[in-house]
């Protein structure tokens, strides 16, 4: 689940930052990895061991001195510690990929410096970085749209335990079918907690019908109900579905006396 997590925002990233998504990949890695969040023995160890294999792997002829190796590994603490361990690497072969333009880098007589060290990890952060402000504001979208999903899903699971909660307390209290939530209809039918003997759905429908006539003559109708049924139907035919509606509620779990859900 993870993993997919990351390699779609890093699609995203790439697609707006124009890079690769491996790259994407390596920069969000290293942004949860950075050095200076590891213990300090962890990450003198690691770096004391990493700096000397990249150098010789991009262009050192010989081993290191003791005192370039500290004197790098207190660079990188100090000014490169948001990065991460595997991004050293990075720097250094998009470095000589030349997807780096960087003067004064080289290692002239295949000897390593500090000085090209700096260099190279400045440059590289500053192209990380815009990659990484992407990968931020990716990811904080990501994580309100998660947050947002997990309210819904428990007002909806809260929902879902209390609706039945709420049939059985106000059915007692409703006298008509004019009186039936219009919510209620669809609600019920998807939990299939109520059922229709053969023709008793047209039975319904065809006594709604009878109703929408009625209601729609009634010349001192209160003006609460005209607007109700403004709101609820354009036209006859919806009216009547709508009523048709209150009134299955209304006859099939309303003056049902022993209804209860799931029944």
């Amino acid at each position: 689940m993870q993993t997919k997590y990351y390699k779609d925002l890093s699609r995203k990233v790439s697609n707006r930052v124009g890079c690769s998504v491996l790259k994407s990949l390596i920069v969000f890695e290293g942004h949860k990895k950075q050095l200076r969040k590891m213990d300090s023995i962890t990450a003198i160890a690691k770096l004391t061991m990493e700096i000397p294999l990249i150098a010789k792997e991009y262009g050192a002829r010989f081993d290191l001195p003791v005192n370039i190796v500290q004197e790098s590994i207190r660079l990188i603490i100090k000014k490169f510690g948001g990065l991460g361990l595997m991004e050293i690497r990075e720097a250094y072969r998009e470095y000589a990929a030349g997807e780096l333009k960087i003067q004064g880098a080289e290692m002239y007589g295949g000897e390593f410096n500090v000085s090209s060290l700096g260099k190279i990890l400045t440059g590289y952060t500053q192209r990380r970085n815009k990659i990484l402000i992407e990968i931020l504001k990716e990811k904080e979208k990501y994580e309100t749209e998660q947050n947002l999903k997990a309210i819904h899903e428990k007002k909806q699971n809260d929902f879902n335990l209390n609706f039945p909660k709420e049939i059985l307390k106000q059915k007692k209290q409703i006298k008509n079918w004019n009186e039936v939530p219009s919510h209620w209809y669809k609600l019920i039918l998807d939990r299939n907690w109520i059922c229709f003997k053969h023709g008793e759905a047209i039975e319904i429908y065809k006594e709604a019908e009878k109703l929408a006539k009625i209601e729609l003559s009634k010349i001192n109708i209160s003006i609460s109900i005209k607007e109700r049924f403004k709101r609820s139907a354009k036209n006859e035919s919806d009216l009547i579905k709508s009523i048709a509606r209150r009134l299955t509620i209304y006859k099939k779990v309303v003056q049902i006396e022993n209804w209860k859900p799931e029944s």
